[in-house]
Formats: C-alpha cells, sequence, structure tokens
C-alpha cells in the first residue's frame, strides 16, 4: 500500500512539475551553432547591468509566465552590451535595453530599442518569427535568376551580414559579372565590396589588385575611392612583393588617405602606417 502511494505521488509530480526553461546563451556563437539545424531565429536580450528598463522587462517579461511557450521556437542570447564591445558595435547597439531578433546566422531581422510592454513585445517576437527563414527566400530568388544582378547582390549581402565571407564574396562576383544593365556605380560598389571581403579572408594580393582596378574605374572621387586607395595601401603592406615593389604607391596612398578619411581614427593610422616606411 505505502509503496502504491509513493508511485502515485511520484507519477503525479511528474505530470504537474513545469517543462525546464530553454537556458540563456551568453555568445553569439553558442547561439548561432544552438540554432544552426533546425534554422531556429535567435532572441537576444542586450542589457546593462544598471538599466531599470531592463530589469523591468526581465520581470515582466521573460520572468513571467506565458513567455517559456511564446518563445519555444527561439534560441535565447542574453548579452551586457557594455561587456561585450564587440557585439555591441557589430550590431549597433545605442542604448539599453535593446532587444534583437535574428535569423539562425545571426542577421538582423528587426530589433526593438528601449523599454517594450508585453503587447510590443509578443508583436515583434511574432512578426520575427514569420521572417526567420530570409536566406531560403533570397536562395530561391537566385535558383530563380541564377545570373540575375539583384537576386546575387542580395543573397550576397546576406552572407555579408552574416559574416560568412566566402558566401558572401562568391555571389557578389556573381552580381559584378552580371550581365543585367545596371548603374555602373552600383556595379563599382560590389567591385567594392569583394576588395573588403578578400581583405577580411586575408587574401591580399587579390585585395589590392580590386582595390586598384576599382580606383582606376572610379569617374569621381567618393568615399569610397578615398578608402579603396587607403585599403590597397595596407593590402600592399601585408604582401612582400607590394612592400618592396610598390612602395611608392604605397606612400602616395597613405599620404592621401591621412589628408581625406573622414574619420580621424583612420587618418591616424595612416599617419601611423607612413611613419613606418620612413
Amino acid at each position: 500500500m505505502k509503496r502504491s502511494a509513493w508511485i502515485l505521488s511520484l507519477l503525479v509530480c511528474c505530470i504537474t512539475s513545469p517543462v525546464a526553461a530553454a537556458p540563456w546563451l551568453k555568445t553569439l556563437d553558442q547561439a548561432t551553432q544552438a540554432s544552426e539545424k533546425e534554422r531556429r531565429p535567435i532572441l537576444v536580450e542586450v542589457y546593462a547591468p544598471w538599466c531599470g528598463f531592463c530589469r523591468q522587462m526581465r520581470r515582466e517579461i521573460y520572468d513571467a509566465p506565458g513567455f517559456e511557450a511564446k518563445s519555444a521556437g527561439y534560441t535565447l542570447l542574453s548579452l551586457d552590451g557594455e561587456k561585450d564591445i564587440e557585439f555591441s558595435k557589430r550590431y549597433r547597439i545605442e542604448g539599453f535595453p535593446t532587444v534583437l531578433f535574428l535569423d539562425h546566422n545571426g542577421v538582423e531581422i528587426s530589433r526593438l530599442e528601449g523599454y517594450a510592454d508585453a503587447r510590443r513585445f509578443y508583436g515583434a517576437l511574432q512578426s520575427a518569427f514569420k521572417e526567420r527563414l530570409m536566406q531560403d527566400q533570397l536562395t530561391e530568388a537566385v535558383e530563380k535568376s541564377p545570373d540575375g544582378f539583384a537576386s546575387n547582390y542580395e543573397l550576397g549581402n546576406y552572407f555579408a551580414r552574416a559574416h560568412l565571407h566566402d558566401q558572401a564574396r562568391t555571389y557578389f562576383w556573381r552580381a559584378y559579372r552580371s550581365s543585367d544593365v545596371v548603374n555602373s556605380l552600383q556595379r563599382e560598389r560590389v567591385l567594392y565590396n569583394i576588395g573588403v571581403l578578400s581583405m577580411r579572408l586575408e587574401e591580399y594580393a587579390m585585395s589590392a589588385s580590386i582595390f586598384d582596378a576599382f580606383v582606376r574605374n572610379a569617374e569621381t572621387e567618393t568615399t569610397d575611392v578615398i578608402y579603396a586607395r587607403y585599403w590597397r595601401a595596407v593590402s600592399l603592406l601585408k604582401t612582400d612583393s607590394g612592400k618592396t615593389e610598390k612602395q611608392d604607391q604605397i606612400i602616395e596612398d597613405l599620404k592621401f588617405a591621412e589628408r581625406r578619411l573622414p574619420f580621424p581614427g583612420d587618418r591616424k593610422e595612416a599617419r601611423r602606417l607612413l611613419e613606418g616606411l620612413r
């Protein structure tokens, strides 16, 4: 009799105990890895320890009944935006709280800035979930128009936002080589993006060559042209042959960049590189 009562109480306990809540992960890499297989979107709480509205949203939404069920399709990520500077720069976090809705590759779907009550929060949560398959939609567009400029550019831009540099460059090349009639500035902008991605892939001889072509093709001096000359110099400095065979061009580009780059920090870095060559 006692054994039967013990078994009954155990069954009741198992039936009535709530399902354990999904854990809040602590890094973007953890979240994208957890989301990749099932292509789950990612809900990111970006907070600061001193932020009163962050604590209020934690009480009223994340720790409140109903959140677990309504967010079941998401991977959860919680970050201190003041500590994770790299994340805050990447996603341009300007205040707290900020809620980001990302796809499985970490590409932003939408965001909420500042305090959001439950109605506003859950409305955004549901809308973002419907848009979680951006990669599939863009890939389908490329399959329908494999040589199209717009379709390849949009997929390349998606992969660039996901920091998947090799895939991004592949589709940007396809866009650049498309026979579609497009504005010449649009096509040259794609070439600039290919140069930047080649630098991020540490293929400096290629990036130097691409920036060289971009500068030669430019019809007017734009901010992209100014940066292209700077990045051409930086790329050449990263190659053994460039440092010895094209030092005059490197110096000329860095002098130009030191005067014309729009941001003081970049001008300072151009000056530092230039002084290292003297």
